[in-house]
């Protein structure tokens, strides 16, 4: 840390890393945002129940190798 504090070359490298950092998980939840509305969505309006059901079938189907 006190390297950091004392190398100005390196302050700039932790803000830049620090700042595309936080530009990527904004990014990521802009992106992902739109998904995780359409999956509260389905869970809504299909319930725990049938998720858990269709998720059991698709492992069982590539637990047999008849997934195609």
């Amino acid at each position: 840390m006190e390297t950091i504090r004392i190398d100005k070359k390196l302050q700039l490298l932790v803000s830049i890393a620090g700042i595309l950092l936080l530009s990527i998980i904004v990014g990521m939840m802009l992106i992902l945002l739109p998904l995780i509305v359409k999956l509260f969505n389905y869970i809504s309006q299909y319930g725990v129940q049938e998720i858990v059901g269709y998720v059991t079938v698709l492992i069982d189907k590539i637990w047999k190798g008849t997934l195609i």
